[in-house]
């Protein structure tokens, strides 16, 4: 696709907003888009198809209390798992929420992280989650059950700075990066997710 030729590619739908947006996160069907906004604590939904607000839910939610910074589409075309924006620099909370786009309902909360998540890799294959965060962990979920993660992987100690996690497109392997310390570089490392 050629983005510098006039007129340029053909857009399909606006959707305005009020502050930048901080993640964006597609369903795997292509149906929706949802669209964080950390600034003014919004999560936007845009049907795909139809070019612009869903006909079956509302086209916003207000997430005032927690706030949002991060979304992942799910499995389920009516639920999302976020975690929270900042308040003042500090997190509201350092957990991930499965929320039913459908009623607005937070369906479970997960807790874990010491620190800000700064990413979510839902499987392809099944309903586990990967989360990474500041406190320097990649932790593994499960949106089916609450309570604590099914595993956890502590980055060596000459990491700085937040890994970043995610699921290649079988859900059998997940790549983690992160900063070395001492300038290093940056290093990518596979694990087998089984």
């Amino acid at each position: 696709m050629d983005f510098s030729s006039e007129p340029g590619p053909k857009m399909g739908c606006v959707v305005r907003g009020r502050s930048p947006a901080t993640s964006l996160s597609y369903h795997e069907s292509g149906s929706h888009l949802f669209v964080a906004s950390e600034k003014d604590s919004v999560l936007r939904i845009v049907d795909c198809l139809n070019g612009g607000p869903p006909s079956d839910r509302p086209p916003m939610i207000k997430l005032k209390r927690e706030g949002i910074r991060t979304v992942r589409a799910t499995h389920h075309g009516h639920s999302v798992l976020f975690s929270p924006g900042m308040n003042g620099g500090v997190p509201k909370k350092n957990s991930i929420y499965y929320l039913s786009v459908h009623d607005n309902k937070i369906l479970r909360e997960f807790e874990g992280h010491s620190g800000v998540i700064n990413e979510i890799s839902m499987s392809p294959v099944d309903d586990t989650f990967l989360s990474s965060g500041v406190d320097g962990t990649v932790r593994l979920w499960d949106c089916g059950k609450s309570g604590n993660n099914l595993g956890e992987l502590k980055l060596p100690p000459n990491v700085e700075g937040a890994p970043l996690a995610v699921y290649d497109s079988t859900g059998l392997v997940f790549g983690v990066s992160a900063a070395m310390a001492g300038g290093e570089g940056y290093h990518v490392h596979l694990y087998d997710a089984r």
